[in-house]
């Protein structure tokens, strides 16, 4: 039986390429980090997010926060729980300026990537350790938000006219 491939992604963006499509990728960074955050506060408290718990923790909202990244400023949302005790891998505490978030980021958008790659970066930028569940998770954002800005990539291309 042949196993399944990862689908490779790739997109290459620097600071010279289109503003239009740099906007995009942006958006594409701080949604991206949004979602990962949001798995990972799962991941923290043991639930879903619609599921029921008997446990004291639960979510409660979040607050923003700007983020130096190689594309320019981006602002996430870093999710918080009721007890004050989640603290997301990727943002430590008072921290005010994070490159290792933005260069993580910016990472998952440049290079080719499968599964275990873009475990493997979360590891190495930020040693942290998710389930199976948490990683399959994840890697599914990823490659739904590249997708998506592939394709907004796309129709900015078509919009464009020749001369």
């Amino acid at each position: 039986m042949k196993m399944k491939e990862d689908p490779v992604i790739s997109l290459s963006l620097d600071e010279n390429s289109d503003p239009v499509l740099l906007e995009n990728a942006r958006n594409y960074l701080s949604r991206t980090l949004n979602r990962l955050m949001m798995v990972e506060l799962t991941e923290f408290l043991g639930y879903e997010k619609s599921a029921r718990s008997k446990q004291p923790n639960a979510r409660n909202g979040f607050y923003r926060r700007p983020l130096k990244t190689p594309l320019g400023l981006i602002e996430v949302k870093i999710p918080r729980d009721r007890l004050g005790q989640f603290t997301p891998s990727i943002f430590p505490k008072y921290s005010r300026d994070n490159e290792k978030a933005g260069v993580l980021a910016y990472d998952l958008c440049q290079a080719g990537f499968g599964q275990m790659e873009m475990y493997i970066l979360a590891q190495k930028h930020f040693g942290i350790r998710y389930s199976e569940r948490a990683q399959s998770e994840m890697y599914e954002i990823i490659t739904e938000e590249i997708d998506h800005l592939q394709k907004e990539i796309r129709q900015e291309n078509r919009e464009v006219p020749a001369h």
